[in-house]
């Protein structure tokens, strides 16, 4: 039979209670850096998050241009690579609680081809800012119970997220944060004339009204033709 001495067990109690403190610190450490890193922040909120080399220098675009928005630089960021690259799960779902989290008194706007498209995103960007981690994270950004809905999440600081279609009217709502992802359904919405004109009227006369001074823009899409959203 083993024994453990009173000076072994006390040993061992010593041990466990470091290594909570030094797991205890590590997550502090982790959770601090999320708060200044988008590429930290997606590994925080997806446990399982790999990151390659695109992903990356992606996160580290997309962050020098919040950064900008915050500074009140007008900052433009186009955005273009091929399907399942990612790109949508980092700008149009983590980025949106990144930026809200960070500037809670801020608005964005974000569009999509259809309704149903930014209703995807914004039940994701909803379900985040509600979350238990993201609030324990960015305590100061609080969620308006009375507005608190899959395209629209209002914060208490009077900032928030609005999810619409390509062919939405905003009414009655700023942007410090235009975000554009995947306009365009297809090749045959991209070739026609007709739709391509609807899609940039809505975006000239419609979207870019309701930017705030110094308010950034991020257009991201497949590159469908010469005469798309893009060029």
């Amino acid at each position: 039979m083993l024994l453990c001495t009173p000076f072994l067990q006390h040993s061992f109690e010593d041990w466990k209670r470091t290594q909570v403190r030094s797991r205890a610190q590590r997550e502090l450490a982790r959770r601090q850096r999320a708060k200044t890193s988008l590429i930290d922040y997606l590994h925080l909120v997806f446990d399982d998050y790999v990151s390659g080399t695109f992903v990356r220098e992606l996160c580290h675009e997309v962050q020098l241009f919040v950064e900008a928005c915050e500074r009140g630089e007008s900052p433009r960021l186009m955005i273009f690579a091929p399907v399942r690259h990612g790109k949508s799960h980092i700008v149009s779902r983590a980025l949106p609680t990144w930026y809200l989290g960070r500037n809670p008194g801020h608005e964005i706007i974000a569009m999509s081809s259809a309704q149903t498209l930014a209703d995807e995103f914004g039940l994701f960007v909803r379900n985040q800012l509600n979350d238990p981690l993201f609030q324990d994270l960015f305590p100061g950004c609080q969620i308006d119970p009375a507005s608190n809905a899959v395209s629209r999440v209002t914060t208490m600081q009077r900032g928030g997220y609005r999810a619409i279609g390509a062919e939405t009217v905003v009414v009655g709502r700023g942007a410090h944060f235009l975000l554009v992802d995947d306009p365009i359904k297809g090749r045959a919405e991209a070739y026609s004339l007709l739709e391509r004109t609807k899609l940039y009227d809505n975006y000239r006369s419609n979207l870019r009204t309701r930017l705030a001074p110094g308010a950034g823009i991020l257009i991201m899409h497949q590159r469908w033709h010469t005469e798309d959203l893009a060029a």
